[in-house]
């Protein structure tokens, strides 16, 4: 295996203090695989201390496990010593290693000779496409780490190789155990899931095994839920995936993709015609992914993000006016409407053909109008700032924010008056009235 040079300098350095080492784990997987390995993992007999001794600069936050982490001109490189019975030795230790590993394509080592130790038959797993558990001991494995239930579909999603029936099965039985894990790794597993190369059938595996119970309750009602309009030709949750399987690698996109319909079962109604209606789903679906998003503990930005973006994926039906337009780049953020033209985009492929991107398109040209000609969007345009207002008299609170989108809405309806004469002696009236009245409205 071609690693990099610090990779190298690592092995080097506990071979010469006469530790033996080994890759393992996903950098032998993606170098069998013939995939450039993104992370390297290294095992030796070496204890916790002697890996210290080695080194100069060594990070201890997964000590109690065994892994440290050694920096070689700032490249982190993650050193174990070897897992399982600390009475064995030589073989015998890297096989109890290898055993105590989830997946037999995750346990197989390689030395620096590139010789492969693979006691479980991972190689040929690869070889097959198959996801087994390591020993036949998914039930042992998956109760220390219910964790590895989501990793065995991440792989699946990933490589896109059949998960062995006893390993399902095994699944199957113990799914529950799932609740019993920390929200964020469960978020950090299903994240990968999203951004693999086959996510609406990562996410399929989820809803069939029962494991998206754990992660994505608020989606079981989308299964099989017929969407009764000749728009659809798909169930609520098959139409969801569709769409996230047409939408790039980018998390808050993905995640918004799968969202997008997750309020359609809460807001359907039938017309007199028997056809089905959704009214509101974009509003009551953009508060559910915050609900979900929380409870997953995502970060405000993401969640702030996925839900203006499920909320603004039905604009391209209304009748939009330039202040209506101005309004949704506000909303959704000028960085991030590329990302809610290709969730409507895919949102339309994903729905019975033919696809029609005719309403679209013209959004598209719209939004980019707007943009090109540098018309004010938002308070930091405006020709005047808080500053200015409160020179005027104003006091910093409710009222000075009150006034400056009242500025913004008349500019937002005539972008030339954008003027700050103007805009002073508009907010001047109000601050008159406001002095006579006691409101300024």
């Amino acid at each position: 295996m071609d690693c990099p040079p610090k990779v190298r300098e690592v092995m080097d350095r506990l071979e010469n203090n006469g530790y033996p080492c080994f890759l393992v784990g996903g950098c032998v997987r993606d170098y069998l695989l013939g995939k450039m390995p993104h992370d390297y993992d290294i095992v030796t007999p070496a204890s916790v201390h002697d890996i210290k001794r080695c080194f100069d600069r060594v990070l201890t936050i997964g000590e109690r496990h065994g892994t440290l982490g050694v920096i070689i001109d700032n490249r982190l490189i993650e050193v174990s010593t070897f897992r399982g019975n600390p009475g064995l030795n030589g073989a015998a230790a890297l096989r109890d290693d290898l055993a105590n590993r989830d997946f037999t394509i995750n346990a197989i080592a390689m030395d620096r000779r590139e010789i492969l130790y693979d006691p479980w038959g991972g190689a040929q797993d690869l070889a097959q496409g198959i996801i087994r558990s390591t020993g036949g001991r998914g039930a042992r494995l998956f109760s220390d780490d219910p964790l590895r239930m989501l990793r065995a579909i991440r792989l699946h999603a990933v490589y896109g190789f059949a998960i062995e029936d006893g390993t399902w099965q095994e699944i199957l039985q113990l799914k529950g155990l799932l609740a019993l894990t920390a929200p964020e790794r469960i978020r950090e597993e299903f994240n990968r899931i999203l951004l693999s190369e086959r996510p609406g059938q990562g996410v399929r595996m989820l809803y069939k095994s029962g494991l998206l119970q754990y992660i994505v309750p608020e989606l079981i009602p989308a299964a099989g839920f017929d969407q009764r309009s000749y728009h659809h030709d798909r169930d609520v949750l098959e139409h969801s995936l569709a769409a996230l399987d047409n939408t790039s690698p980018r998390l808050p996109l993905r995640l918004a993709a799968l969202l997008h319909d997750v309020a359609k079962p809460v807001c359907f109604s039938l017309d007199e015609w028997g056809k089905g209606h959704f009214y509101g789903h974009h509003v009551v679906g953009s508060n559910m992914a915050n609900v979900i998003m929380s409870r997953l503990r995502y970060d405000w930005q993401t969640t702030e993000k996925v839900s203006s973006l499920i909320r603004a994926h039905m604009s391209r039906f209304e009748k939009l006016r330039d202040r209506s337009l101005k309004k949704l780049i506000v909303e959704v953020g000028q960085d991030n409407i590329e990302d809610l033209l290709e969730l409507q985009r895919a949102d339309i492929i994903a729905s019975a053909p033919p696809a029609d991107f005719t309403s679209l398109n013209q959004l598209d040209e719209e939004i980019r109008r707007i943009i090109d000609e540098g018309i004010p969007l938002q308070r930091s345009d405006l020709a005047v700032t808080g500053e200015d207002l409160i020179s005027l008299g104003y006091r910093p609170g409710p009222e000075l924010g009150r006034t400056l989108q009242v500025l913004l809405d008349i500019v937002l309806d005539d972008p030339l008056r954008n003027e700050r004469d103007l805009l002073l002696e508009i907010a001047r009236g109000r601050l008159d009235k406001l002095a006579v009245n006691g409101t300024a409205d």
